[in-house]
């Protein structure tokens, strides 16, 4: 329905119902779809043409305290609501002070808890899983030996940084022993996907942009897949059409 608004074309808005992550979801019920319903509507809530006023700002850190109960990377919010806060003098400044306080205390508190977490999600993404063949800690190490040892550095972790974009928008090899039919069929979405995200760091509003590189930057630390795409699917989506 957002699409159409936007003035998405019929032929991908059919498209779209038929996109690979979102129809598995649908199937596969779990934390991610609810995860991804609350994203959902904290995107739409904050990029409507609404004034953001002290009610709404408060009903979105509650869509924010949700989502973080969740999943740890619903953490992002409470960081692009203190940022979108902190510039936008708009709003009563006693609800302002009180609001900043509150998602200071929240972050800290959830770095307190989530740590661990965080050290063992980066850890095990550095050795358990290839990322083209190439474990994330040989990126760090270098992938290109004919190199100089600085460039080999350089050209890896840039390498390294594209290669984490393109599996987050599905275009990836499989872990397991899959059909290359479906194979092709999951990674299809990603031909959309992935351009939708570069296009957006072109054409999108300051607050989008700013929004996807707080949402994306926790899962870039480890190991990208393209389910932990599904919440922003409508966003990149759109930018890719």
């Amino acid at each position: 329905n957002w699409l159409k608004k936007n003035n998405v074309n019929i032929f991908w808005l059919f498209l779209y119902g038929l996109l690979p992550v979102p129809f598995w979801y649908m199937l596969n019920i779990s934390p991610d779809l609810l995860f991804s319903t609350i994203i959902t509507i904290f995107i739409f809530s904050f990029f409507s043409n609404e004034k953001k006023t002290n009610k709404k700002i408060v009903y979105l850190i509650i869509l924010t305290i949700l989502a973080t109960l969740l999943k740890p990377n619903g953490i992002s919010l409470f960081i692009f609501i203190f940022v979108f806060i902190f510039f936008n003098s708009n709003l009563n400044i006693k609800i302002k002070t009180s609001i900043i306080i509150f998602s200071i205390s929240i972050f800290l508190v959830f770095i307190y808890l989530n740590a661990n977490y965080l050290l063992t999600y980066i850890t095990a993404s550095n050795s358990i899983r290839t990322i083209f063949g190439y474990y994330q800690i040989d990126y760090y190490s270098g992938i290109y030996n004919f190199l100089p040892d600085f460039l080999n550095k350089i050209f890896s972790l840039i390498s390294l940084f594209i290669a984490k974009l393109l599996y987050f928008s599905g275009l990836r090899p499989t872990y397991g022993d899959t059909l290359n039919l479906f194979i092709v069929i999951r990674s299809s979405a990603g031909l959309i996907i992935f351009p939708g995200l570069i296009w957006l760091f072109f054409k999108g509003s300051f607050n989008e942009k700013l929004f996807i590189v707080l949402f994306i930057f926790p899962i870039l630390l480890g190991l990208a897949q393209e389910r932990y795409s599904l919440p922003i699917y409508p966003l990149l989506f759109y930018y890719g059409t």
